[in-house]
C-alpha cells in the first residue's frame, strides 16, 4: 500500500484550485483479474475528461492535468501490486496517487476542492490498526481496517534477526553487506553471517538475549514509522515473542495482553486480518464507550468542554478545539467554511462548491491530533450529526 500521512491529509484538506480531481475506484487483487483494474481506470478518466470539457477547459490543459494518471495505464508493474481500493488527486501543478486497504465505491469528483470523504474510514479511530508480523526470518509491517490489512513499506525495519543484529557488531555489518551484494546481482537478497559467533548461532545459544536485542532494533524502526499515529499496534508471531517484545517496546498503543499466535509467515493476508481484526475490535469498543462516558459527563455539565451544536463543532474542529469528534458514517451536509473566519453557512443540498462539513470537521481533527469516531447513527452520543469534546472552553470574553 502507499502511505497516508497526517501531512498528506493536511494538504490535500488544505488545498484549493479551480480544478481539482479526486477520483476513487475498486481494484481487482487477483493476478488473472488485472486487466480490469486499467480498463476500469481508463473509463474512469474518460469520466473526469468530460467534466473537465464541462467546466470550460480545452484539450491542452485537461492532457496536463490527467498526464501523471495516463502514463500510469501502461505500467503493469504499478497495477500488479495494486490494493483493495486505488485512489487519486490531481490539479494542474501536482498529483497524488494513493493504493489503499479500502473498498471504494466509483467516484469521479472535480470541483475547486478535493473530495475526501471516502477516506473517512482511515481516520477513524475504531477501525484503523496496524500489524506488526514477526518472525526470525521476516519482519513486516501491516495496515488495516474493518476490510482488510495491506503490507506497508518498512523502510529500515530489520528483515531477519541476522539483519538487525548486524547494526551491533561492524565485521558482521561488512560481511552481510558483501554477501548481499554479491547475491543480489543473481537476485538473491538474503542474508547470512558467516564464521563463528554467527548471530543466528548466538542467537541458538542465549535465544531471549538476542530476541531482546533483535526486537529493540525492530522497536527503533517501528517509532519512526508510527511516530504521529495513535492507532492500535498488534503483534503477530509465537507467543513467546509477546513478552519480550513488550519489555523493549516504545510504541505507546501496543496492545499488550494479546498476540495473533503462531508463524505469521504461513498465513495468507486474509488470514492475518481475521486472527488481528478479533484481537483489536473489542480495544476498539472499550476506547470508543470510554469517550462516549466521557462526552456525556461534560455535555450534561454544559461547561462548554462539549458540544453537539453542528456550527460550532464545525468550526472548532477547523481551529484546532475538538479532542474527540463522532461522526455518523454515510451521511453528508454539504456547505462551506471560511477557514479564517470560522464563518458556517449550510447550503442544504449540493452546490458546485459545496463542502461535505462532517468529513471536513473529521479531517481538521485528525490532521490536529484528535480523535475521530464513526459510528452508525443509532450509536451516536446524541441524536445528532456531530458531536464532540474540546480541548478547553471557548473564551467566551471576546465573543
Amino acid at each position: 500500500m502507499d502511505p497516508l500521512d497526517r501531512q498528506d491529509l493536511q494538504e490535500l484538506a488544505a488545498h484549493e484550485a479551480e480544478q481539482c480531481v479526486s477520483f476513487y475506484m475498486p481494484a481487482e487483487r487477483v493476478e488473472a483479474e488485472h486487466a480490469q483494474n486499467s480498463i476500469r481506470f481508463k473509463n474512469l478518466l474518460k469520466n473526469i475528461r468530460q467534466q473537465l470539457q464541462e467546466r470550460g477547459l480545452r484539450d491542452a490543459p485537461i492532457d496536463a492535468i490527467l498526464q501523471p494518471a495516463t502514463d500510469l495505464l501502461d505500467d503493469a508493474t504499478f497495477w500488479r501490486s495494486m490494493s483493495e481500493g486505488f485512489c487519486g488527486f490531481m490539479t494542474p501543478d501536482t498529483h497524488l496517487f494513493l493504493r489503499l486497504p479500502l473498498h471504494f465505491e466509483e467516484v469521479a469528483h472535480v470541483s475547486n476542492h478535493f473530495y475526501l470523504k471516502p477516506l473517512f474510514p482511515l481516520i477513524a479511530s475504531n477501525n484503523r490498526y496496524h500489524v506488526l508480523a514477526l518472525s526470525q526470518n521476516k519482519v513486516r509491517l501491516f495496515m488495516g481496517t474493518h476490510q482488510g490489512l495491506d503490507q506497508v513499506d518498512e523502510g529500515e525495519v530489520p528483515e531477519g534477526i541476522a539483519d538487525a543484529l548486524a547494526y551491533d557488531d561492524p565485521e558482521q555489518q561488512l560481511q552481510v553487506r558483501s554477501h548481499r551484494t554479491a547475491n543480489d546481482q543473481q537476485g538473491d537478497g538474503e542474508a547470512i553471517f558467516h564464521g563463528q559467533g554467527s548471530g543466528e548461532q548466538e542467537f541458538r545459544s542465549k535465544p531471549q538475549e538476542r530476541l531482546k536485542r533483535y526486537f529493540r532494533e525492530i522497536n527503533n524502526s517501528v517509532k519512526e514509522l508510527l511516530k504521529d499515529e495513535s492507532a492500535p499496534l498488534v503483534l503477530a508471531g509465537v507467543s513467546y515473542y509477546l513478552p519480550i517484545y513488550r519489555e523493549v517496546n516504545s510504541y505507546p498503543h501496543l496492545i499488550t495482553d494479546e498476540i495473533a499466535g503462531g508463524n505469521p509467515d504461513q498465513l495468507a493476508p486474509h488470514e492475518l486480518h481475521e486472527k488481528t481484526w478479533q484481537i483489536v475490535d473489542p480495544h476498539f469498543q472499550a476506547a470508543q464507550e470510554e469517550a462516549t462516558e466521557r462526552f456525556q459527563a461534560a455535555f450534561q455539565k454544559d461547561n462548554g468542554h462539549a458540544s453537539a451544536a453542528l456550527e460550532e463543532v464545525i468550526r472548532s474542529a477547523m481551529f484546532g478545539r475538538v479532542d474527540t469528534l463522532f461522526t455518523p458514517v454515510d451521511e453528508f451536509i454539504w456547505g462551506s467554511a471560511d477557514t479564517e473566519t470560522g464563518e458556517i453557512i449550510l447550503h442544504g443540498a449540493r452546490q458546485e462548491d459545496s463542502v461535505e462539513l462532517l468529513n471536513m470537521a473529521a479531517i481538521h481533527t485528525f490532521t490536529n491530533g484528535g480523535t475521530v469516531y464513526a459510528l452508525k447513527p443509532e450509536h451516536m452520543p446524541v441524536d445528532e450529526p456531530a458531536a464532540a469534546t474540546f480541548r478547553y472552553a471557548a473564551d467566551m470574553s471576546t465573543a
